[in-house]
């Protein structure tokens, strides 16, 4: 049985392929339309968040530097001496930015000189009571802060210069009979540097009054007092008020 197909009817995949066509030239001809304008900054945002989703984390110098470091620690070989080379470091780090040693206890090596001053453990270096001699003396030993000569009612015997922490300070004898008045100076910068260290309780009578006074039962009377920029640190087997009355309060 024949069948005729009219001219005008297309057979089907050339049917298809129309209406294939005639959907592209509409979508060509609405392209204007569909299209949205995104803004620079959304778009952005939208790049970077594609990035991070489907790239690699990046990895900074600092990471790579310490992973790397973190592996080689981790060989049992060099384990232990790795871990002993960075305690090593950390300690050295402390020691040096610390100055490489604790400051100096003003107060408590007060005393300690006292007691040497007196058994003779500590000698003076220049024997003399001529203040000019003495201040020429603790310039050429190192001392660097101008140094201060009490009123004192006792007679001086001379100085001797010490050096702690790399610091030189300058040390004064003075004896009245059997007595000993022995005195410590030290320069306030060296104590604001934590080179040198005083006791809070002397520091807040110092800020408060003029002078700090204290006995040690055995030991000896402490008195400090400020002059200038200068700390001075008295110490003398004398009592209080026979300490207190060599010196003229009024004028330190």
């Amino acid at each position: 049985m024949n069948m005729n197909v009219p001219d005008e009817m297309p057979m089907g995949n050339e049917r298809e392929q129309q209406i294939d066509d005639a959907v592209a030239r509409m979508l060509r001809a609405r392209r204007d339309t569909l299209r949205a304008s995104v803004p620079l900054d959304v778009e952005r945002r939208i790049r970077l968040s594609l990035a991070e989703a489907t790239g690699p984390k990046p990895v900074t110098p600092t990471e790579n530097v310490f992973s790397s470091l973190l592996a080689w620690f981790k060989r049992p070989i060099v384990a232990i001496p790795a871990a002993l080379a960075a305690l090593a470091f950390v300690t050295f780090a402390v020691s040096r930015n610390s100055g490489g040693a604790p400051p100096v206890d003003l107060h408590q090596l007060a005393y300690a000189n006292f007691s040497s001053v007196v058994k003779g453990d500590l000698s003076l270096v220049k024997t003399t009571s001529d203040t000019t001699a003495l201040r020429a003396f603790f310039a050429g030993s190192g001392v660097d802060y101008p140094v201060f000569f009490p009123s004192v009612k006792a007679e001086l015997k001379g100085g001797v210069v010490s050096t702690d922490n790399g610091h030189a300070y300058a040390h004064l004898v003075y004896e009245i009979g059997d007595h000993t008045v022995y005195l410590f100076e030290a320069d306030q910068a060296s104590i604001d540097a934590r080179i040198a260290s005083l006791d809070t309780v002397i520091t807040n009578d110092l800020n408060t009054g003029k002078w700090h006074w204290e006995e040690r039962p055995g030991t000896g009377t402490l008195f400090v007092w400020k002059s200038n920029n200068v700390v001075c640190l008295a110490v003398s087997d004398l009592r209080t008020q026979d300490m207190s009355a060599l010196f003229t309060l009024e004028a330190l």
